[in-house]
């Protein structure tokens, strides 16, 4: 576990010492690759993640993802079963809330959680 927890952090300091522009850069080329692919374009049901700690920026592609009237689900902790997640819809009147890692995450609605197996892409960090 040690091992899994060190490379983390190192992974976590080299993002940090990314600039703005570098960050900007990698949202941009993110979203384009998305753009060209054919899992994105055919997948309906998409679930991704809220950036955090300096991970790549997600906002620009949840916003074309939205524009092409793609339903966005993102994860949130279980509330009940220790290290599993559910996938709630995701919009932009989602209320967000931060959960006990300090990650946003949309607030539990048991009306807005998609079962794992109809969700048609999921885009890890």
């Amino acid at each position: 576990m040690l091992l899994r927890q060190q490379l983390r952090q190192q992974i976590r300091q080299k993002r940090r010492q990314l600039s703005t522009q570098q960050q900007q850069e990698a949202a941009q080329q993110l979203l384009q690759q998305c753009q060209n692919a054919s899992c994105f374009s055919q997948a309906q049901h998409i679930a991704l993640y809220l950036s955090n700690d300096g991970e790549i920026d997600t906002t620009p592609l949840i916003h074309w993802l939205w524009q092409q009237h793609k339903q966005v689900y993102l994860p949130v902790l279980h509330p009940f079963s220790k290290g599993h997640l559910l996938f709630l819809h995701y919009s932009p009147h989602s209320q967000l809330i931060c959960n006990k890692y300090g990650i946003s995450e949309p607030k539990l609605n048991i009306e807005h959680v998609i079962p794992t197996q109809q969700l048609d892409l999921i885009a890890t960090p």
